[in-house]
C-alpha cells in the first residue's frame, strides 16, 4: 500500500485501519507511508524501515515490480538491498543491520513453507 491515507477523511482512515487489523494475522502487508502517528497507533508487530527506500523512480519501479510479481526472489533481493544500505529494520523498534538481516531472511523462510497464512 503505497501513501493509504492520502486523501481519506477520519472515517475511511478508521476503516482503513479496522481492514487491516482484521487482516493482520492473513496477510503480510507492505506500507508506505509518511503516516507515522496513524500506523504505530495500531501496527503492533512489522518490520520498519525509514529513510533507506530513496524516492528515485528506479527505486520505486523496482518496489513496484516486487508488489506485482508473486512472492519469489526479487521481494527478497529487495529486502536484502535495504539492508545493505544499514535500513533500520526490526519488530517495532531499532536493531543492528546484521540482526535485521537474519530476521528478514528468517521471515522470507516462513513466507515460502506457508508457515505464515
Amino acid at each position: 500500500m503505497d501513501e493509504p491515507t492520502e486523501g481519506l477523511d477520519r472515517f475511511w482512515r478508521t476503516n482503513l485501519k479496522n481492514w487491516l487489523i482484521s487482516e493482520k494475522s492473513a496477510r503480510l502487508i507492505l506500507i508506505i507511508s509518511h503516516d507515522w502517528t496513524w500506523l504505530l497507533s495500531f501496527i503492533e508487530t512489522g518490520f520498519w524501515c525509514e529513510r533507506v527506500l530513496d524516492s528515485t523512480a528506479a527505486d520505486l519501479g523496482r518496489l513496484w515490480y516486487c508488489h506485482n510479481q508473486p512472492a519469489s526472489s526479487p521481494l527478497e533481493e529487495l529486502w536484502r538491498e535495504l539492508l545493505s544500505r544499514n535500513a533500520p529494520v526490526s519488530f517495532r523498534g531499532w536493531i543492528d543491520s546484521e540482526r535485521a538481516l537474519q530476521q528478514v531472511v528468517k521471515l522470507w523462510n516462513q513466507v515460502q513453507h506457508r508457515q505464515i497464512p
